[in-house]
């Protein structure tokens, strides 16, 4: 076990598990404050794992910034509430960009995150 949140835990061999019924005293904090964020976000929402894969949030180093995303009239659901893109720097130093759309549902919420392709 790499890290562990009170009801996940992150494994090297990059698989991401309920925390219920390890040893409290198990508790490694390997991954930076931005990535259990985004990990987090997305775990205690009504949604399955992320588009992008658990492994890339976990890589997650920082969030250097976060843009509302503008989307062209009449190409996004209506139902996509808020929608933003998080430039990233990753554990390796490398920098991507992250689009995460989040909406209410009743008395929770959905939470997608997806990584965007550069050009380059």
């Amino acid at each position: 076990m790499l890290h562990r949140e009170e009801w996940w835990a992150w494994w090297s061999d990059e698989q991401l598990t309920t925390a219920i019924g390890l040893p409290e005293s198990l508790c490694p904090e390997t991954l930076s404050p931005d990535a259990v964020s985004l990990i987090s976000e997305v775990w205690e929402s009504f949604s399955p794992a992320p588009r992008c894969g658990w492994e890339t949030l976990a890589r997650v180093k920082a969030v250097l910034r976060r843009a509302n995303w503008s989307h062209p009239q009449g190409s996004v659901p209506e139902s996509r509430a808020v929608t933003e893109l998080l430039i990233v720097q990753f554990t390796d130093d490398s920098e991507g960009v992250l689009q995460c759309w989040r909406r209410a549902l009743g008395e929770g919420y959905e939470c997608h995150i997806e990584r965007l392709q550069s050009d380059n």
